[in-house]
């Protein structure tokens, strides 16, 4: 008997993921997103200016779109002694890894 897989679509907040890739939201975090947010998503060590994502609800409030887009284009705060270059300073990540990473930050640290 022969198996077939089913891939299952998501809409939420505006972007459409396939389930594979939201399993990879939290390869993304842990292979790209971790050395500056930490494991904890509280923001490394050492790493000011980092927002704690478990405790920022301007961060929560935006669209999942919006905080991709944050991510693709990069951030930069005056005054904070480190920004994000844009797609985290790792040109091969897709818009698909953002979206998966983002969908995965709001499902584990987002309120």
């Amino acid at each position: 008997m022969k198996k077939m897989g089913v891939t299952a679509f998501v809409l939420l907040g505006g972007l459409i993921l396939n389930m594979p890739a939201f399993a990879s939201g939290q390869e993304t975090f842990d292979n790209v997103c971790v050395a500056c947010h930490g494991e904890d998503g509280k923001g490394a060590e050492g790493m000011e200016g980092v927002p704690d994502f478990t405790n920022a609800p301007a961060v929560w409030s935006k669209s999942d779109a919006e905080l991709a887009q944050s991510v693709i284009n990069g951030i930069e705060k005056p005054g904070a002694e480190v920004t994000m270059p844009p797609r985290a300073g790792d040109d091969e990540l897709s818009d698909a890894d953002i979206n998966a990473a983002v969908a995965y930050m709001r499902k584990t640290f987002g309120s």
